[in-house]
């Protein structure tokens, strides 16, 4: 894909709550995932999406510490401030039927 010129972004190395880790596995989740994913498709990592959506003002220091220009969130961002910071993204619910799911993506937000 990434030879195609798709780009590739981290989840992370283990899909962890980044939220619930000190700052010594913070930096360690974070830089393994980018330069793992350097080293395999030769490109600049420079986006993330947050497992399970969860982020919190250390891993968003984190994230730009470490280069990551974009970050994405999911469709539960609450604070303002983290808008111009955060880009929302929409998950998809195993859970939902076809038709449930296409009518809250058209609406933009679960309920």
């Amino acid at each position: 894909a990434a030879q195609e010129g798709i780009s590739v972004g981290s989840h992370g190395l283990r899909h962890t709550d980044l939220s619930s880790l000190n700052q010594s596995e913070l930096n360690e989740e974070l830089t393994g995932s980018k330069r793992w994913l350097e080293k395999v498709t030769g490109r600049s990592c420079d986006s993330l999406a947050f497992p399970y959506g969860h982020y919190n003002q250390n891993t968003l220091d984190e994230c730009n510490h470490l280069g990551f220009s974009t970050v994405f969130g999911t469709e539960k961002i609450n604070r303002e401030s983290d808008r111009l910071r955060v880009v929302e993204r929409f998950t998809v619910n195993p859970y939902l039927s076809a038709v449930n799911q296409l009518y809250y993506i058209v609406k933009g937000r679960y309920e």
